[in-house]
């Protein structure tokens, strides 16, 4: 398969998540470990039905806030169905602060719609900002059961 010029890839088999994340600051660790090595623009944590993660999607070179619309059709599109149960994204909004605005909540809206249809969760998703990094789960006021691993 061929990668868009955004993406890349850290090696042909890049390292899993060898704990479940249950949790928003576990997940939170996870992405800026992420975030931290590759200044990437997202980040996608694929994670199986026992929350334990497959390998880690960094993007660079995206332009647009909407541009994490793209990039999670595309990643529903490759993960929906087994094993392959939800998701946790991260935006980063580097010059910028981490707060959402109002364009935000309508974001958080259409990735869990794309989620849902293609039978995934949508765990959380992370606004890194040079102040602050938002979980919009959190926010939004999601249940904390959302992190408990299914059997």
């Amino acid at each position: 398969m061929a990668h868009p010029a955004h993406c890349r890839r850290a090696a042909a088999h890049p390292p899993e998540i060898p704990a479940p994340l249950t949790s928003t600051l576990a997940a939170l660790e996870v992405v800026r470990l992420a975030a931290a090595a590759a200044v990437p623009s997202l980040v996608v944590v694929p994670l199986r039905y026992d929350h334990r993660g497959g390998p880690l999607w960094c993007v660079d070179a995206t332009h647009h806030d909407d541009d994490v619309l793209r990039v999670t059709e595309l990643a529903v599109e490759l993960l929906s169905g087994p094993p392959w149960h939800a998701l946790v994204l991260a935006s980063g909004r580097p010059g910028r602060p981490g707060w959402p605005v109002i364009d935000d909540w309508w974001r958080w809206a259409q990735l869990r719609e794309l989620c849902d249809a293609a039978g995934l969760v949508l765990l959380d998703w992370f606004l890194l900002g040079d102040d602050v990094a938002v979980s919009m789960g959190d926010v939004d006021d999601l249940p904390d059961e959302r992190w408990t691993p299914r059997r």
